[in-house]
């Protein structure tokens, strides 16, 4: 699993990168460097892991050129690369390196006994939990047309609860509480109720408009963490 944990930290970092700037290139480019970087001090310098990087550092650069503007195309880039990825693992070599002599000398009680490869795999899938969750929902609102109108109010907090959530769900489910992730997602639709009721009436977009934007927008922020909870889980 070590090229697609590559994969989900220059994702992940460039994603990070591009929520402050306004331009893509230089944030996937620093994205690449760092997942090249991380391969390399993981020691995957054999010609199959050099070609997966590379590969790599297109599919990131695309991810953050696509991502702002063109939401099918940056879908498929991400989900292309994640399914080639996951289907070439049989060939990806086991990471050690740098990497994997630190693991074998902290002292960290959650780190010890711990391989590198799904040690980097938990980096690449907390990674995307944060800035990438959050690209990925709007990508799939844009494309279903759940964007609610600009004018009027809102729901409030979404792109800081929405991080919080995925990792709560994420951390729950790697400790085996799928009952306690359960109850979170549970009590998200609870908390946001009274405020989806406040839209009846109003001017702006309607409560319909702002409920089919919450749902989807909630269950694709859900379907990020339960198949991040997946892969660590293969």
């Amino acid at each position: 699993m070590s090229w697609l944990a590559l994969l989900l930290i220059g994702i992940g970092v460039s994603d990070l990168g591009r929520s402050t700037t306004a331009r893509p290139l230089p944030a996937g480019g620093i994205g690449a460097g760092v997942g090249v970087l991380v391969g390399l001090l993981a020691g995957l310098t054999g010609a199959g892991d050099l070609t997966a990087m590379v590969v790599g550092v297109f599919v990131v650069l695309a991810w953050s050129v696509l991502s702002p503007a063109r939401p099918r195309a940056a879908l498929g880039v991400l989900a292309g690369g994640v399914v080639t990825a996951l289907l070439l693992t049989a060939w990806a070599s086991n990471a050690g390196g740098a990497v994997g002599d630190w693991l074998d000398a902290t002292r960290l009680p959650l780190l010890q006994h711990t391989d590198a490869d799904r040690a980097l795999l938990v980096v690449g899938v907390l990674l995307v939990q944060l800035t990438t969750g959050n690209t990925i929902v709007r990508l799939v609102l844009t494309m279903t047309g759940s964007t609610p109108p600009t004018t009027g109010r809102s729901l409030k907090g979404g792109r800081l609860l929405g991080p919080m959530e995925r990792l709560v769900i994420l951390g729950l489910g790697l400790a085996g509480q799928a009952t306690a992730a359960g109850l979170v997602i549970a009590a998200k639709g609870l908390i946001r109720w009274p405020e989806l009721q406040s839209f009846k009436g109003e001017e702006g977009p309607s409560i319909d408009e702002v409920t089919e934007y919450f749902l989807v927008g909630s269950f694709v922020s859900w379907l990020v963490a339960l198949g991040s909870l997946a892969l660590l889980a293969t």
